[in-house]
């Protein structure tokens, strides 16, 4: 289906805005944004998407909230 239109696709992980558990290690939400947005590159190429469709994939932490909610 997104194969058969013109446009490519940019896809971003968001978190919330709480420090991920192993920060202290180097990985933080910016790194398990990044990596949920890439999981999602890799489904969608698996299930079928033209890998030259992607533009980008970018994590973008908690600087763009999609939800007020902290739970």
């Amino acid at each position: 289906m997104l194969n058969g239109i013109p446009n490519r696709i940019s896809l971003a992980g968001h978190t919330d805005d709480f420090p991920y558990a192993n920060g202290e290690k180097g990985y933080s939400n910016w790194e398990l944004s990044a990596d949920r947005a890439n999981a999602s590159r890799r489904e969608l190429v698996a299930g079928g998407l033209d890998n030259g469709k992607v533009l980008r994939v970018v994590g973008m932490a908690a600087t763009m909230r999609l939800s007020e909610s902290r739970s």
